[in-house]
């Protein structure tokens, strides 16, 4: 019980954090971890190089890593 507690904890930390991104960057990590599209597939359809989408992966998941924190600090500063 305590792991799905803290898998659900950390699945609400990351959507929070994904609603801070803006909508374009938001959707890009959902299509690419959520909905499981192959980068090659999501730069044909965006009609870029595959080393473009993973260059905007890169730097969104760089963003996500510091909303994360911040959204984590701030959830800890409200429960202690």
């Amino acid at each position: 019980i305590g792991s799905r507690l803290v898998q659900e904890m950390y699945r609400r930390y990351l959507e929070e954090a994904l609603s801070w991104l803006p909508s374009e960057d938001a959707r890009l990590i959902k299509a690419i971890y959520f909905d499981c599209i192959p980068m090659t597939k999501i730069a044909k359809m965006c009609g870029v190089t595959e080393g473009t989408i993973r260059y905007h992966r890169n730097r969104i998941i760089a963003k996500l890593k510091i909303i994360l924190e911040d959204v984590m600090h701030l959830s800890r500063d409200i429960l202690f």
